[in-house]
């Protein structure tokens, strides 16, 4: 196996036990053995706070943690690579996405209308520019790989 994805709900409650962060941090570091990559995603059940604080120290174990929406989309494609270390694939990752990711900066707004808004469910098309742009970003840099001279 070149890699696992683990897209969402890592634990199934955003204050995990230290025994269940203990047991996550043992299986990424027998995982590490293998030289599998492993690429984690924040899920609806998962604290950001939680995911991230291990993030930088889990890089350097093959592990890619993505707890929320980056600012830099660049920052959520992953490049899943073969076990002989070639790229393998592009990863579009998308974590589960807060009301607050998908919110954009306005004008102040009145609590009536911030209470109307409470009550309506968020319109799916309103990642779609988001994915278009995570997309993009991916084809970039597949174009990238295919004219750099150590591309095979």
């Amino acid at each position: 196996m070149d890699a696992l994805i683990v897209a969402g709900d890592l634990f199934d409650t955003g204050s995990p036990p230290s025994y269940a962060r203990e047991l996550y941090n043992r299986f990424v570091v027998e995982l590490q053995r293998t030289g599998c990559q492993l690429v984690v995603l924040g899920g609806n059940h998962d604290s950001v706070a939680t995911l991230n604080e291990s993030r930088e120290l889990l890089s350097c174990l093959n592990t890619t943690v993505i707890a929320n929406a980056q600012s830099e989309l660049e920052q959520q494609i992953v490049v899943l690579n073969q076990l002989d270390g070639q790229p393998g694939a592009v990863l579009c990752a998308i974590p589960f996405l807060r009301p607050r990711d998908l919110a954009h900066p306005a004008a102040p707004v009145s609590l009536a209308t911030k209470s109307s808004r409470l009550c309506k469910k968020p319109s799916p098309c309103i990642t779609k520019p988001c994915i278009r742009q995570l997309v993009r970003a991916a084809m970039r840099w597949v174009c990238h790989c295919r004219s750099s001279p150590l591309a095979t």
